[in-house]
């Protein structure tokens, strides 16, 4: 099977494109083509008074949830069965949606997303100095799974299509304090094997 793969980073002005939301209530964003045969993903949106809340910074294009449609059985599901803060960090390349087709982009058939799942800095929101966890899903949104603890901090994926891996940078919480700044100078990446999703060793200086 063949597939093409594109890094991306989802900003907020998703939301001046979806659904407009009012206070109290999520809304929908524009609807991902990422399987052409049967899969959209569409984003849910924060709503206002969450997002004007100390619940959660205001900044990084994060995501509510997703909603994963079949339009072919014309049904659907939540991605994750709580709502958290997610951003999608790669698509398959695509002739719709946000994605155009490349056929020198790599080929791949995994969405990777950056996920935030917990307060690690302890300052009573969500912000861009807690941990980022990697989880993965294949196109048609199945098999979810994380690929990391929370531990350290993903900072980015480069995928390597030609020869099946992925190189993912980390940071270490040095002070294991939570708190993922500039003070946490430590960085290295880690060898993902895109077959078998099994970790190789750190590369550090």
């Amino acid at each position: 099977m063949r597939y093409l793969f594109l890094l991306i980073t989802v900003t907020f002005t998703s939301f001046a494109f979806g659904q407009r939301y009012t206070k109290g209530e999520n809304s929908l964003g524009n609807p991902i083509l990422t399987d052409s045969a049967s899969t959209l993903f569409i984003p849910i949106l924060y709503n206002e008074a969450l997002l004007s809340s100390n619940k959660i910074a205001a900044w990084g294009g994060y995501y509510a949830n997703l909603i994963v449609y079949n339009f072919n059985s014309d049904s659907y599901k939540k991605l994750f069965s709580t709502d958290t803060y997610l951003q999608l960090v790669s698509l398959p390349a695509t002739r719709h949606g946000f994605v155009t087709a490349n056929t020198n982009i790599i080929k791949l058939n995994r969405i990777f997303l950056f996920v935030k799942e917990t307060d690690t800095n302890k300052s009573g929101r969500i912000d861009e100095n807690d941990a980022s966890v990697l989880y993965t899903v294949t196109p048609t949104g199945e098999n979810l799974q994380a690929l990391t603890t929370g531990k350290d901090h993903v900072i980015s994926v480069e995928v390597y299509g030609h020869a099946e891996f992925a190189l993912v940078q980390f940071q270490r919480d040095i002070n294991q304090d939570g708190n993922f700044n500039f003070k946490d100078t430590e960085y290295y990446y880690r060898k993902l094997d895109l077959k078998t999703l099994k970790w190789g060793k750190e590369i550090k200086i």
